[in-house]
């Protein structure tokens, strides 16, 4: 098996390590998670605007159809300057359903994701573990054409950003469903806090929260894949950050 990295990887490796080191110091680093705003803005746009953001998204649906091993380098870059900007969260875990999804609102959304207008969450860590990861208390009951949520989540990173919310639930018959929400939908409450890396997380409320069927992005077997993939490419994002870190230390 191959290990090597391309010409064309290497060239991109060191364009972010440039641009990381030379604008995105610990000073400067100290200074956003001191600041109002739970991570710059401007860092975010130019991170759009350098292609970081289109990096792990197919071409058909408007990105660069960068492999596992670009988002490792992408990641062990920003490992090296503990950068707070969500990417994890948004573009790993919450572009990562919406791509898989593939419809027309989910490419949609992902293009918006992409151009660094729209923000995410990903919200299925609970607070009470029923056995299993799969085991939620997380309820979504069948309405006619809609669903109503009922359950909550604890420590969803981004929530206090996100302009929407990829919340996993349990149906009636105990499958596995992702749904699309929005911070400002009727009955949903949530609760921000800063967390010990100088990052913002957060936990949610969901009180008979009505969705329809269209924000139901995967059910059964599909949904429990699509968990395991993203998290799993949530994983190795997190170790390459890691790994980032430790050779800056």
């Amino acid at each position: 098996m191959n290990f090597e990295f391309s010409e064309e990887q290497r060239a991109f490796r060191d364009s972010a390590r440039r641009y990381l080191s030379e604008s995105y110091d610990f000073e400067a680093r100290q200074k956003i998670i001191h600041s109002e705003s739970p991570f710059s803005h401007q860092v975010w746009e130019t991170c759009a605007e350098l292609g970081w953001l289109y990096l792990p998204f197919p071409e058909q649906q408007g990105g660069l159809g960068g492999s596992i091993l670009d988002s490792v380098l992408l990641f062990e870059e920003l490992g090296r300057q503990l950068v707070v900007e969500p990417f994890l969260e948004t573009l790993v875990l919450t572009g990562g359903v919406l791509s898989r999804n593939g419809s027309e609102s989910s490419v949609q959304l992902l293009q918006e994701l992409m151009a660094g207008k729209l923000q995410g969450a990903f919200a299925h860590t609970e607070a009470v573990s029923l056995g299993s990861e799969l085991a939620l208390s997380t309820r979504a009951e069948k309405q006619g054409d809609a669903y109503k949520l009922n359950g909550r989540k604890v420590v969803v990173h981004n929530l206090g950003s996100a302009d929407v919310m990829v919340v996993t639930a349990k149906l009636s018959h105990d499958e596995l469903a992702l749904f699309l929400l929005r911070p400002d939908d009727k009955g949903v409450s949530l609760r921000t806090y800063p967390t010990i890396d100088g990052r913002t997380a957060g936990d949610i409320s969901l009180k008979n929260v009505e969705v329809d069927e269209s924000r139901l992005l995967f059910v059964g077997e599909a949904a429990e894949t699509v968990l395991r993939q993203v998290q799993a490419d949530a994983m190795l994002a997190m170790s390459a950050d890691m790994v980032g870190s430790m050779n800056t230390l």
